[in-house]
Parts: C-alpha cells; structure tokens; sequence
C-alpha cells in the first residue's frame, strides 16, 4: 500500500464522516434549535473519526524503522558477530528489501533475508492502517450517535483546533531550540580545532587546505565568505530596490483592483522565500 493509497483512505473516511455528522445535524435541526452549525457538527464527527488512524499512522512512522531493523536482526546469520559486518549484512537485507538491489552476488539468506523483511514491512503497514480504519470507524458510529440538538460541536472543534496549534508551537520551540543548541556545540567543537582569530580575522577560505600540522591557520578566515556576502548582497540590492519601488508605485496607482489582488501576494510570496 503506497503513500498515496493511505492518503486516499484517510480523505474518503473524513469526507464520509463529515457527510454522516452534516445528515444527522440537519436531522436534528428540524425539530429543534441546534446549539452549532450543522458544519461544525460535521468537522466533529470526521475529527473523531479521522484522528485515531492519524495518530497510529504517526505512530507507524516513527517506531516502523526500529521495529524493521529488529526484525532484520534477527534474520543475519549467528557466524556473523562483529558489529562492522553486521552492519553492512543489515544495510544489504534492507536494500533487498526494499528493490534497490546490492552489487556483488547474493548469498541465499540475503535473499531470503531480505523477502522476509518485506513480508513483515508490509504486513506491519497493512496490520496499522486497518486498526486506524476500524479505531475510524468506530469514532465515527459513536461521534454521530452522540449528537444531540445541545451538542457543544462548535466549542468541541475550536478546543481541537486549539490543541492542534498549541503542539505546532511545542513543535517549533523545541525544533528551535534544538537547533540553537546544534549551532553552540557544533561551534565549541569548530573553535576547539580552529583559532577564534584566525577565523574572526584570517584572510583566506580554503577548508581543504591542510597539507602541513599547521595548515589550518589562516586556512578557515571569515573576512573573504563576509566580503562575498556583501558583495552578493549589494548587486541583489541593485535590482531589488528598483524593481520593488516600480513594482509597488505601479500597484498603487495604476494597476485595476483585481489585478493588483492577484499581483500582490505573489509579489509577497517571491519576497518571502528569501
């Protein structure tokens, strides 16, 4: 089952319980004054279906690798102990696994190796996507039979939506923080083998100069890699400034509002990738 099958599966089961919740709400509305838009009533019941085979997906995705590799494991053969040759024996199973085939002649346990990965690669994913299915299914049947006319839907989808943008912001402060913390150790580790002079004053780039012992003195400056940047920087600002004033004195005054609607946030988008 290919990425693009999964995906398939998750938009047709949110599309059918967003569909089943949008019949029941109307189903409701008729007798009485619902507390939500039958829309929200919708959203909720696709939430609940779609988020349980979203999470185990998630969960595929991050243990299916370990859980792989022990399995591979265990298919390499026991005269084969040190770690060097085990590691190449489970890179070798693994590319036969996968089709990408490996150079030289296969022994025999390779390829049966390497089948019985694949065996168990697949049923892991196809044993993962019919629990979510079901797990959906379920959510589903069950978040539709507890609408009522007083169901909160509206409050329920916002406090989701909520709950989603909170773990976005965990995500980026943690990946911002773990990236602070590359830069300082990788640069303790740099300022370790490189003098802070040399490279704060040096005049010459040239990592792959290392001849001598001491070659590295001089051999890592920043003045020439700052003299490039400005240098790039001012003839990317000797198109740029005129074309964005013109571009934006044009907008202004003379493009019609619709084509300045549509111009405008390319124009910004193109200023943002930068």
């Amino acid at each position: 089952m290919t990425n693009l099958l999964i995906a398939a599966l998750v938009l047709v089961l949110m599309a059918v319980a967003y569909q089943q919740g949008l019949s029941r709400s109307r189903a409701l509305s008729g007798a009485t004054r619902l507390h939500s838009r039958p829309q929200y009533h919708g959203v909720l019941v696709a939430l609940w279906a779609t988020v349980p085979l979203l999470f185990l997906l998630a969960l595929w995705g991050i243990a299916s690798g370990s859980l792989e590799t022990w399995y591979a494991d265990g298919l390499i053969p026991a005269d084969i102990t040190t770690a060097s040759e085990r590691a190449g024996a489970l890179a070798r199973v693994r590319n036969i696994a996968t089709g990408f085939g490996v150079a030289g002649e296969m022994a025999d346990w390779e390829a049966a190796a390497g089948a019985s990965l694949r065996s168990f690669s697949t049923t892991l994913m196809l044993a993962t996507v019919a629990l979510g299915a079901i797990l959906g299914v379920i959510g589903l049947i069950w978040a539709r039979a507890r609408l009522t006319e007083r169901t909160r839907a509206r409050n329920q989808v916002e406090n989701a939506i909520h709950v989603l943008l909170i773990a976005c912001s965990v995500i980026a402060i943690v990946t911002t923080v773990g990236i602070v913390a590359s830069l300082v150790i990788e640069t303790w580790h740099f300022f370790a083998i490189i003098s802070p002079i040399d490279f704060f004053f040096g005049t010459v780039w040239n990592p792959g100069y290392s001849t001598t012992s001491n070659a590295a003195s001089g051999s890592y400056g920043m003045l020439p890699l700052l003299v490039g940047t400005l240098m790039v920087s001012g003839i990317a600002m000797l198109v740029a400034i005129p074309v964005g004033l013109m571009t934006a004195v044009w907008l202004t005054q003379y493009a019609s509002p619709r084509l300045r609607n549509t111009i405008k946030p390319a124009v910004e988008v193109l200023a943002g990738i930068p």
